[in-house]
């Protein structure tokens, strides 16, 4: 993927955690909250696994607007709405932003959403549902 139009949230409508997660889901929060992830690794961008993460981000973002959101509320977000076990790691989630520059910049600590394709629907960051134990993620 380059910087053509990702079908990331264009296909995936119905983005929550209440629903039935694959297992390539808890694969890639694992990744997300990587201690020993390294800064110069790109995320291996996957543009249907990545949809829940990517909408759960944006979710973060409309949530802050019109403020810029920096990278620490994102992460904090991210660890309430995915019910994550650890807080997600700065330099994989800055590796992830990195790989969808079509949705996110990144400038420094900030970060804000880019413009999102007509008619996408963005609810990755479903109310606190189902936990991910509760889906057999963790």
């Amino acid at each position: 993927g380059g910087a053509a139009a990702s079908p990331v949230l264009s296909a995936s409508p119905g983005l929550s955690w209440a629903s039935p997660a694959p297992a390539r889901d808890a694969a890639r929060l694992e990744v997300l909250m990587a201690e020993d992830y390294v800064p110069t690794k790109p995320w291996p961008r996957d543009d249907a696994a990545d949809a829940r993460l990517v909408g759960a981000v944006l979710a973060s973002l409309r949530a802050q607007a019109p403020k810029p959101s920096t990278l620490s509320k994102v992460r904090a977000h991210l660890k309430q709405a995915l019910w994550l076990p650890r807080t997600a790691k700065t330099v994989p989630l800055r590796a992830l932003l990195d790989a969808y520059p079509e949705y996110f910049a990144v400038d420094g600590v900030h970060v804000r959403a880019r413009g999102l394709p007509p008619n996408a629907s963005v609810r990755g960051a479903a109310p606190r549902a189902a936990s991910p134990t509760a889906l057999g993620l963790w």
